[in-house]
């Protein structure tokens, strides 16, 4: 490609001649004229205005004229004419209907930003790709070749993965697109960089850096020694600890960074270590590290080979299995007691798993702490993807907010704050905040404005194989009519990447993508707020969450917060016969109204011997308060109940 800016006269002259009425009116004749008049011609000559070689068969286009001098190929078809593409049509003029169809579905999809729908056009996806970055050049990179988006996207932090399509590979990169560059001059950025990369370094091949901390894999055989053992310990917490080395040892260098590798069950990258001791300043082993060996003679056989390691962070059940490693990076299983980490490892290790905020998010992480059994939250993992919205509904208290966090970050596959957006809904809100709207400038003037809503379409479509997600809470305390406005309808599964005209936005269409999930959160106890209405409870799926004073949340109470276990069980009892009062009441309460458990989740300010205060301070300017709001109509109730849970 040379080194240019769009070429817009070329461009405009080109969407001008070919419009969406003139490619309605076009025909095969006109299609085909090789006297630079025809449309294949003037597609070759704007892309040639671009810098941008368009090679290949005369056939690329899917139809051609037919020469006796060229020899006819195996899925070809001709006529005396033509000849084209046999899986374009048995007719001449059947296979151009088709291409032009088809053509005119990419220059739509191309002007409607719509990538995901123009990687689905069945057509050369070479020419698919030019084609519409003609009638579209600033939301398409001029990048056509599958290799070159693969490595230009891996110099941005997107790592190999043969799933990926072309329009995920275009997505990604335009994100990355900083706002001052034309759409040109940043792919000659990114194309001149890898460039640069393939002359200076040969990819993938892993090199011991003199002046640079350099990346290990150590592989741990679970017959030799007991890695598991070592990483649950005490011990591996506040000190180094010996590791043997048989190959390479010499070369790792105190400041060096190491990645466990855990062969046999459950095999994959389980810790990260730094190198602390070089072989030369080996230190005798604690009578703990020996207990490790389950292998008398390979320990033997290691004597004076010990690097010494310190801790950096365990993965623990959150590790990158093996499994991971294949797919995404083509890793074969260690043979070796270690050896260099590749570049593209080092960055894949520490941006999924080792970056801090960003471990990899499994069902079991998720289902901790919000006490629910990994079974259920599968369930309402299974339910946001089939119904794309839900709502969790219950009495204050329950973790709704909570969970809604959890179960985003388990639709993400990890903890990702980039990719989960947060709204809360009042009576104030309106479409213009959530949408989009005019807003007031500092001059005086008025400027539209995207809203949340809009913006988080807008993050999702751009990357459409990337899951989003927007919380909403206390969803009910909003007008939502008023709000969702005309894109009520569009929300529904089944009517996503559908295209309508906004109210501000006449003249553009817009689209709901698939790929972004609503979570709402509304507390079941609100008397001020009214019932959610119909058209609403049919695009949403309703969870109810409920208090749980059980198992699980004895064992969090007693593991994180230390509190006795004799506390627990009042707290477990108390509260358990208040919700049965507040549920079997027989005027206004419910089992909406019941207390949750997050109320005694919070530990702050608890001091060891001094439960019963926290507990009872909680009850005081929590619990009672409430109830009085409850029972405002009977304060007499409201006072037995005070004295049975100060008692």
């Amino acid at each position: 490609m040379k080194k240019q800016a769009i070429n817009k006269e070329a461009i405009t002259a080109f969407q001008q001649m070919w419009s969406s009425t003139q490619m309605t009116d076009l025909s095969l004749h006109e299609f085909v004229l090789s006297n630079n008049d025809g449309w294949c011609a003037h597609v070759e000559k704007a892309l040639q205005a671009q810098g941008i070689a368009n090679g290949g068969s005369p056939l690329k286009f899917g139809i051609n004229n037919y020469q006796k001098k060229y020899k006819l190929q195996k899925g070809q078809l001709k006529d005396i004419t033509y000849y084209w593409a046999a899986k374009y049509g048995e007719t001449s003029e059947q296979a151009f209907q088709t291409i032009k169809e088809r053509l005119q579905q990419i220059q739509q999809a191309a002007l409607d930003k719509d990538l995901s729908s123009l990687e689905n056009i069945e057509f050369s996806p070479s020419i698919k790709w030019k084609v519409a970055y003609l009638y579209a050049p600033e939301s398409i990179l001029p990048i056509f070749s599958r290799k070159a988006l693969e490595k230009a996207a891996f110099k941005t932090g997107l790592y190999p993965n043969k799933q990926y399509s072309i329009a995920h590979l275009q997505s990604h990169l335009i994100s990355k697109k900083p706002t001052t560059l034309e759409m040109n001059v940043y792919a000659q950025k990114l194309q001149a960089q890898g460039q640069k990369k393939k002359k200076n370094t040969k990819p993938q091949k892993a090199k011991i850096q003199a002046a640079a901390v350099n990346h290990w894999i150590f592989s741990s055989n679970q017959k030799h020694y007991d890695i598991n053992q070592l990483l649950g310990s005490e011990f591996i917490q506040h000190n180094a600890v010996n590791w043997a080395v048989s190959q390479r040892g010499e070369k790792v260098r105190r400041g060096d960074m190491v990645y466990l590798y855990r062969s046999g069950e459950e095999s994959g990258i389980v810790a990260k270590f730094k190198v602390v001791n070089e072989i030369a300043d080996a230190i005798p082993s604690t009578a703990f590290e020996e207990s490790l060996w389950r292998d008398s003679q390979v320990q033997e056989n290691y004597k004076g080979s010990y690097l010494r390691l310190q801790l950096e962070k365990h993965l623990e059940d959150d590790f990158c299995p093996l499994s991971d490693l294949r797919k995404s990076l083509d890793f074969k299983p260690m043979r070796h007691t270690n050896k260099l980490a590749t570049e593209t490892l080092v960055d894949y290790l520490e941006n999924h798993y080792f970056e801090e905020g960003k471990p990899i998010f499994t069902l079991e992480k998720a289902a901790q702490h919000v006490f629910l059994e990994p079974a259920k939250l599968q369930e309402l993992k299974q339910l946001l993807a089939y119904k794309k919205n839900i709502v969790l509904q219950g009495p204050p208290g329950v973790g709704k907010s909570f969970l809604s966090d959890r179960l985003a970050y388990l639709i993400l596959g990890s903890k990702r704050p980039d990719r989960v957006r947060k709204v809360q809904f009042h009576q104030s809100y309106s479409y213009e905040d959530f949408v989009e709207g005019y807003r007031p400038t500092e001059n005086g003037h008025f400027t539209l404005q995207q809203g949340i809503f809009y913006q988080c379409c807008q993050e999702a479509k751009r990357l459409p194989h990337l899951p989003f997600i927007l919380i909403i809470d206390e969803i009910n305390r909003g007008n939502l009519s008023k709000i969702f406005g005309e894109l009520l309808l569009l929300i529904e599964a089944d009517k996503r990447n559908q295209p309508i005209r906004l109210t501000y936005s006449p003249n553009s269409s817009f689209v709901v993508p698939p790929n972004l999930y609503l979570i709402g959160t509304m507390n079941t106890a609100d008397r001020s707020l009214a019932m959610v209405d119909y058209a609403l409870r049919r695009r949403f799926g309703f969870v109810d969450i409920v208090p749980h004073f059980g198992k699980h949340f004895a064992t969090y109470l007693q593991e994180k917060g230390k509190v006795p276990a004799s506390l627990i069980k009042d707290i477990q009892t108390t509260m358990t016969q208040l919700n049965d009062e507040i549920a079997n009441h027989t005027n206004q309460l419910g089992t909406s109204f019941c207390i949750g458990h997050s109320y005694f989740c919070n530990f702050e300010g608890l001091e060891k011997g001094k439960e019963k205060e926290w507990y009872q301070r909680i009850l005081r300017y929590e619990i009672i308060p409430l109830l009085r709001e409850y029972w405002f109509d009977d304060l007499d109730r409201v006072k037995e109940l005070e004295e049975q849970l100060m008692k």
